[in-house]
């Protein structure tokens, strides 16, 4: 069966993940895009990278294309596509910085999505100072510039992740390996757990606050990756049941082709009975 991504779908890393992990979940074996963009090509490596029983094609539309406009939210029903790395003894903590939005570096109080997801210059030093208090040597991922393979490169050599919600930690989720998330600084949403929610990951922490991580011990550090790596993060939401009326209570933009692609189980045990 074929699925078709319609004109003009530009969607960042951590949506291109989320989506292809629900397709791959599917009944759909045939992935169908309308025009060569990015989206296309990464999906194509995805399919390989990930060794994953679906068909990237390209070709023109016709009547009979079912084309869904995927966002976000489209993963809630599926777990990840899978790759999982030998990381334990890896000497490097990743920082997953600020993505070219250089201004945040500089301004703390530009609290404007996304540059509420990003950190000062300064606090971004002391996540630095914690790494290696901790006895790690520090990956910076911090450019737009930086290829799919090319993070993946990097990541195989990483411990773990700490950095903002967002691509790379769909990433991080795709490999089973570590992410500590650090909190947005201001949460423009009636859903005080969207992070949660965007990232059903049972090896993610997710910070109260940037100060929980600086206060950090060596133990306590210690203990957080160990708790990851037997797939204990601190995610509230696996397991939880929300019925339609929550959804739409709580402003979370899906549209109705979505809802008819879901199936109607959820195999990570997040969004019920959409």
């Amino acid at each position: 069966m074929i699925i078709t991504i319609p004109y003009n779908w530009c969607k960042g890393l951590g949506t291109q993940i989320s989506v292809i992990s629900a397709i791959a979940d599917s009944k759909y074996t045939t992935i169908k895009f309308l025009e060569k963009t990015h989206e296309y090509k990464n999906f194509k490596f995805f399919v390989e990278y990930y060794n994953l029983d679906l068909e990237i094609v390209l070709d023109k539309p016709t009547d009979d294309d079912q084309q869904i406009f995927f966002d976000d939210f489209s993963k809630l029903f599926s777990p990840y596509v899978n790759k999982d790395t030998d990381y334990k003894n890896n000497k490097y903590i990743c920082i997953s910085m600020y993505q070219d939005l250089t201004q945040c570096l500089y301004d703390s109080e530009i609290i404007q999505y996304p540059y509420n997801k990003m950190y000062t210059i300064d606090q971004y030093s002391k996540i630095f100072e914690v790494a290696r208090q901790n006895g790690y040597d520090v990956i910076t991922m911090d450019s737009k510039d930086i290829t799919i393979p090319e993070k993946l490169e990097l990541l195989s050599n990483c411990r773990a992740v700490i950095g903002y919600e967002g691509g790379i930690a769909h990433l991080c989720h795709t490999l089973g390996l570590p992410f500590i998330m650090l909190p947005w600084r201001a949460l423009n949403t009636k859903h005080p757990s969207l992070l949660e929610l965007l990232h059903l990951d049972k090896k993610t922490y997710f910070l109260k606050s940037l100060k929980e991580l600086l206060w950090m011990d060596t133990e306590e550090f210690s203990n957080i990756l160990e708790q990851l790596d037997n797939n204990n993060g601190n995610n509230t939401l696996i397991g939880t049941r929300f019925n339609k009326e929550e959804w739409k209570a709580h402003e979370l933009p899906i549209n109705s082709d979505e809802y008819k692609f879901f199936p109607r189980h959820n195999k990570l045990g997040g969004i019920y009975n959409i």
